[in-house]
């Protein structure tokens, strides 16, 4: 079912809205400030957020809380809606649309749901045939691994693609065959590794570069879930340079035998005790 955010200091409109976005066959949560809305995406995230742009007297208005958004890199589409037009050229600039409210405004919301959800998925779909599956990597050296070992603060200056050639540097170093996905193909992966004993065992692998604040919330570690069905495979790995939520690692030990979440502190250990 499609989740949709509803931001609106109004509970007449948050009320008006989530019934009548429930009875399109949405799941419709409702939030009343900005703050209490930040609060739940750190546990998860919806498919399309709608929010109202004035909360005042709040300490936010809605512009503030879109840019919040956006510097935490949530890329789900946002949608606006609101009584006034001072707003229209700023929200176009940042790439927002806008719905006025009025009688007809519902109707209006739902086509425009419809729309960001599909180009949303189009955008960043899990099925983009003209692109390569795989890409064999040329893998960094053990002078890296050992900076990092040395001063793992350096985990933080390194690009996402870097940091992705880290992990699985560490992973063939215990064993695994790596072969990994390239920068310009999606399918949610960033590498596969393969661990061959009695039977062969496929791991996918996503790596999660991220300040030490940001914190890896249940609906990324769900998405894991789904791509690791999705390929059919062993195991399905995170592996990220901050830390996990609490329903994040309630939802790992529900799944444990098909996900395993691996965050600063494990990868400092793999450092330390990697083969040499």
């Amino acid at each position: 079912m499609i989740n949709v955010y509803i931001v609106d200091r109004e509970k007449g409109i948050v009320d008006l809205l989530s019934k009548s976005l429930s009875d399109h066959g949405y799941d419709v949560p409702g939030f009343y400030s900005p703050h209490e809305c930040l609060e739940k995406l750190r546990d998860e995230t919806p498919d399309v957020l709608l929010t109202d742009i004035r909360f005042s007297p709040g300490p936010q208005d809605g512009l503030d809380f879109i840019r919040t958004i956006r510097s935490q890199s949530y890329y789900f589409p946002i949608i606006a809606f609101t009584a006034y037009d001072a707003y229209q050229e700023k929200l176009a600039q940042m790439g927002v649309p806008v719905v006025h409210k009025s009688f007809e405004f519902i109707d209006a919301l739902v086509k425009l749901i419809e729309d960001k959800i599909s180009d949303y998925r189009t955008e960043f779909s899990w099925r983009q045939e003209e692109k390569p599956l795989i890409q064999k990597v040329s893998l960094i050296n053990n002078d890296l691994l050992s900076i990092l070992e040395t001063d793992p603060e350096q985990f933080y200056v390194l690009d996402p693609y870097k940091f992705e050639e880290v992990v699985a540097e560490l992973l063939e170093k215990y064993g695994f065959g790596i072969e990994m996905t390239g920068k310009t193909w999606d399918e949610g992966v960033d590498f596969f590794a393969v661990k061959k004993d009695i039977l062969t065992n496929l791991f996918i692998v996503l790596c999660k570069r991220y300040k030490r604040e940001r914190l890896v919330r249940i609906g990324e570690v769900r998405e894991l879930y789904g791509i690791k069905g999705h390929f059919a495979a062993t195991k399905a790995l995170m592996a990220t340079t901050s830390f996990y939520t609490k329903p994040s690692r309630v939802f790992e030990e529900k799944h444990k035998w098909e996900i395993e979440l691996k965050d600063y502190h494990d990868l400092l250990k793999l450092l330390k005790d990697r083969p040499r």
